[in-house]
């Protein structure tokens, strides 16, 4: 008897799957994005921009996982004002 549920291809990616292939192509583009301008300020470490009143060194290594937050609009806020850069130029 069939309950109504479809069977699933057990070859096709999970929903976990497809959202930590995301996650890893959003890190990529925000870690890519922050050595950019780092590169353009003589930074070297996530450090130098906590050390301009950005986020915390843990939140901005979260930043960088990808990840989604709740508070990611404020992040991007403090990453934006710490850069010196509009919040809308500061990656999802």
């Amino acid at each position: 008897p069939n309950s109504g549920q479809s069977a699933r291809d057990p070859r096709a990616p999970t929903d976990a799957a497809i959202s930590a292939e995301e996650q890893k192509v959003r890190g990529e583009l925000r870690s890519r994005w922050l050595d950019d301008r780092y590169a353009e300020k003589d930074w070297t470490s996530d450090l130098d921009l906590e050390q301009a009143r950005g986020p915390s060194y843990n939140t901005i290594q979260r930043y960088r996982s990808g990840k989604k937050s709740n508070q990611e609009r404020s992040v991007r806020q403090l990453i934006a004002k710490a850069l010196g850069c509009k919040p809308a130029e500061v990656p999802e």
